[in-house]
């Protein structure tokens, strides 16, 4: 069987990802020994790597030629938020937006001498290997190929395994790692370690003009905590931001995607959150809940509207922890009980009464704190004893198979069994309450069986206890499906915490809750707090829900999430070092292991240095997970498909570095 041939049986598996299509010539000679390849070329203007002797022209889809002209007025319109209409023709429907489709034609070639150092291996429309009048058939391709590839690279390796295809079996493969588009990409373009382009932005920032870095180094170790919390070996110096983009002190620019720990809601420094700032600022700063001042009842009113009866009375308070102290003693007071149950890997803050409730092993402490928080079982699909491939509410589910019919988690119900336990060995007859994250935040984005939630909270009231939502990372639409968290599980809390996206990065926070248990903390206790709905934070809070409403944010949540979720889910299945890409909406986690059979954490070192090389790169990524095995990406909810494209292709082109590093130091 031919090349050709044994190529489109393997895509009419279903196999190949879009970006390749591999098919025998049918047109113009159809005895001519060529292939003509479907790739998508991010950046039209920087040439392909291809050590062979083989012409190669790109066109479009269409098969029209695509001069060099025509690319560079491609690849200037890339970055736009809208496509000039002189330019749709180019764009396939089903494509990324801005990108161009090439079919890039490869015509064997009488295979030459291996070419020298000094010989040119990067073909453009300018450069072209010259072709032979008489061509090997394809199916010489192998052997055309392997003075070129055949033990210079791990991926020219997999290429030429790719060539050499076994189709005598009736079954192909849904998964074929040999053909997948990251060896592809390290033969022809990441070969060289050359960055992805970054798509343009149109901001400039300010020249830094502070602190030397090493006197920053300096006065950070000399006088801030000894906490060893900033990423990577080299600490980034922050300057300036603008919307999904930071620059550090030297004017690099980097692609924030983990929106300072799942912070910056609708883009740093937006323009219209600026301008309310900057006017409420020159008008009132600070009065306390002494006075009354008319942004904090506009911000009450506007909030609220937006949780469901009967959640309607809000306390403001200044950062997460302090929401979910503030809860865990309205539960207590309401229910004149103590006990409170979290998930293990449960992240609910850091100050002394929540550190009870928080189960990640950095921050527990060996002297007492929280009295009277239980742990339970975190229903982890993916790490944890139980769970498959129809567990999960996200367009991506782990490839860990199970006996699950699609309607109905035989996992859920063993979790169940295990939450129940908790509630039979571990607390009271009667308990305060139960706190969960929607989908766990610092443990890695973990999410629960489906329908699980809406169970535990049936058998949590059924001991008395109120059920809290702690809606601080995935609240404000970041899901996409829903602006809460809880939405998503078909659930109706008692009490709803939230944080960091409610004001932008400027320190807000909330409780929200019933009349009735609002009633009961009154009867215990005079709750003041001095910042609490300041004039500052509650003007800022307004601005980001009119900018979320205006512009759309939890729609954009829901569309380029997915289209990550999905693209990611792709690496995972060609590397076998990525075991699960998880999450929804723009919340998404990407845990690593040495191997997806076993599931163990990949080595921190071997994490530690893929982090490092996404930011060499460009790209800011976040960490989680019980040891830190985790990406976390959280982008502010501007983020574009082309800020993703970018930042999956860093990601790729880390994994493949990686993957090099590990090949040599086993060679």
């Amino acid at each position: 069987m031919s090349l050709a041939s044994r190529i489109a049986k393997v895509n009419r598996s279903e196999f190949l990802f879009s970006q390749y299509r591999i098919t025998r010539r049918a047109k113009a000679n159809p005895e001519s020994h060529s292939l003509d390849l479907l790739y998508l070329e991010q950046q039209p203007l920087e040439p392909l790597l291809v050590e062979t002797p083989y012409a190669v022209t790109l066109t479009n889809c269409w098969g029209l030629r695509v001069d060099q002209h025509e690319s560079e007025k491609l690849a200037g319109c890339q970055s736009q938020r809208t496509t000039p209409k002189c330019y749709e023709p180019y764009l396939q429907h089903r494509c990324l937006p801005w990108k161009l489709w090439g079919l890039a034609q490869v015509k064997a070639a009488t295979a030459p001498e291996p070419p020298s150092s000094s010989s040119p291996s990067i073909l453009n429309s300018k450069s072209i290997w010259p072709v032979s009048s008489s061509s090997p058939s394809p199916d010489l391709l192998p052997q055309v190929l392997a003075p070129w590839l055949g033990g210079r690279t791990p991926a020219g390796r997999h290429l030429l395994r790719a060539l050499r295809l076994q189709t005598s079996s009736s079954r192909i493969p849904k998964m074929c790692p040999s053909l997948s588009r990251a060896f592809w990409t390290s033969v022809t373009k990441l070969g060289l370690h050359t960055k992805p382009r970054m798509p343009s932005c149109d901001f400039t920032p300010e020249k830094y003009q502070s602190l030397a870095y090493d006197r920053v180094l300096e006065v950070h170790r000399l006088h801030l905590p000894p906490v060893p919390t900033a990423y990577f070996p080299k600490p980034l110096l922050l300057h300036q931001g603008h919307m999904e983009w930071l620059f550090d002190h030297e004017g690099n620019r980097y692609l924030d995607c983990f929106s300072g720990i799942v912070t910056v809601s609708v883009g740093h420094c937006h323009p219209k959150v600026n301008a309310v700032a900057q006017k409420q600022l020159g008008r009132l700063w600070h009065t306390s809940a002494l006075f009354f001042h008319s942004p904090t009842h506009e911000f009450a009113e506007k909030l609220l509207a937006l949780l469901p009866e009967p959640l309607k009375v809000i306390f403001f308070v200044n950062s997460g922890s302090e929401a979910n102290d503030l809860a865990m003693l309205m539960a207590r007071a309401h229910t004149n009980r103590t006990d409170l149950i979290s998930f293990r890997g449960a992240y609910h803050g850091c100050s002394p009464y929540t550190l009870g409730l928080t189960n990640v092993g950095p921050f527990r402490m060996e002297l007492p704190s929280g009295l009277g928080c239980q742990s339970t079982m975190c229903p982890d699909v993916f790490r944890g004893p139980w769970g498959g491939s129809h567990c999960r509410d996200s367009p991506v589910q782990t490839i860990r198979k199970c006996s699950c019919a699609p309607d109905c988690c035989q996992a859920r119900d063993q979790y169940i069994e295990q939450f129940k336990d908790t509630l039979n060995t571990s607390v009271a007859k009667s308990i305060a309450g139960f706190f969960a994250e929607p989908i766990q935040g610092v443990n890695g984005v973990v999410q629960y069986p489906k329908g699980f939630l809406k169970e535990a909270f049936k058998l949590v009231r059924e001991r008395e206890g109120l059920c809290i939502a702690d809606e601080v990372q995935t609240g404000f639409g970041r899901l996409g499906s829903h602006f809460w968290g809880f939405q998503t599980h078909d659930i109706l809390p008692d009490i709803v915490t939230m944080a960091k996206g409610i004001g932008n990065g400027f320190p807000m926070a909330a409780v929200v809750t019933t009349p009735e248990i609002a009633k009961s903390l009154a009867k215990c206790m005079y709750h003041f707090n001095t910042f609490g709905g300041s004039p500052m934070a509650c003007a800022i809070g307004s601005a980001v829900l009119e900018v979320i409403k205006e512009e759309n944010l939890q729609e954009n949540s829901q569309e380029v999430g997915t289209y990550m979720l999905q693209k990611l889910a792709e690496l995972r299945d060609e590397f076998e070092i990525v075991g699960d890409v998880r999450g929804k909406g723009l919340m998404i986690g990407i845990e690593m292991v040495k191997d997806k059979m076993g599931r163990q954490p990949l080595p921190q070192e071997e994490v530690n240095q893929i982090h490092e090389d996404c930011k060499r790169m460009g790209l800011i990524i976040g960490r989680g997970g019980i040891f830190a095995q985790t990406f976390r990406i959280a982008p502010s909810m501007c983020i574009t498909k082309p800020d993703v494209h970018f930042a999956v292709e860093v990601f790729r082109s880390a994994l493949i570095q990686h993957m090099e590093r590990r090949a040599q130091q086993n060679s």
